[in-house]
């Protein structure tokens, strides 16, 4: 009987259900960490510790350019009405809210918040590629400049948008299968917060390379480094190739830090 009070191991979830709770807790996860990060960068901006905004900083690395970049451009998502990260994490509004956005898109209307959650939330992304637009056509960024995207045929927009649609169509056949217990039932798709951060962060790793390097970054790394070659060490000249393979393979801009 006494061995009921003792200290009991906890039960290991079946792995299916493992995997299950962790795809329904990592989006929520990452919403938050967001937030906090992005409270962390403005205070840290309000105490002057550093300079405001990021791309018309002088000498600063693609990492730090990139990193404070996408905060940048995350803040614009919060206090915008009823705007709520959040929203773009959970997994029973995915449908409704890809639905909005690609039927109704409340996102080009006026912008100025209805005092609605989806409306506010959706107007709120569209906030962030208004800014990451602004930023890349001052810098005449490849991805991002107004006019350059235009010459494609595209806009800001299009990436997420192509991949709105078809995240769209997964959670369709996911919300039927659920619904169907005779369908076999599919992965759960990922979120609306995981299809938004990777297109802002690969966004604003191009207007960070494009502030490095310049509007054409490729061909101006490939100037310099035959310049460097002319004057520098063979280790140096090894150690920037290394580098800017690193820059050009980077996912995250913690990725660019030498292991």
């Amino acid at each position: 009987m006494l061995g009921w009070f003792k200290k009991k191991k906890p039960q290991e979830l079946p792995p299916e259900l493992k995997a299950l709770s962790e795809k329904f807790f990592a989006p929520q996860a990452q919403a938050v960490a967001i937030a906090e990060r992005v409270r962390e960068y403005v205070d840290a901006v309000q105490a002057k510790e550093v300079e405001y905004p990021a791309h018309r900083r002088k000498d600063a690395s693609v990492l730090e350019l990139w990193t404070h970049i996408r905060l940048e451009a995350w803040h614009k998502i919060f206090n915008f009405g009823k705007s709520d990260l959040m929203l773009l994490a959970d997994i029973r509004q995915q449908l409704t809210l890809l639905n909005s956005f690609l039927d109704e898109r409340p996102h080009f209307e006026f912008p100025q918040p209805r005092g609605e959650l989806i409306a506010d939330t959706l107007q709120g992304v569209w906030q962030v590629y208004i800014y990451l637009s602004t930023v890349g056509s001052e810098l005449a960024d490849n991805a991002t400049d107004t006019h350059t995207l235009k010459s494609r045929g595209r806009d800001i927009l299009s990436d997420f948008t192509d991949k709105a649609t078809s995240l769209r169509t997964q959670w369709q056949a996911f919300d039927r299968a659920m619904k169907n217990k005779d369908e076999v039932r599919p992965d759960m798709p990922e979120t609306i917060i995981a299809i938004f951060w990777e297109d802002v962060t690969a966004k604003t790793k191009s207007i960070a390379v494009s502030k490095v390097f310049g509007p054409i970054p490729e061909s101006n790394i490939q100037y310099m480094l035959k310049l460097l070659a002319e004057k520098a060490t063979e280790k140096e000249v090894a150690e920037m190739r290394a580098y800017m393979d690193r820059v050009r393979a980077a996912k995250e801009p913690e990725d660019i830090r030498a292991s």
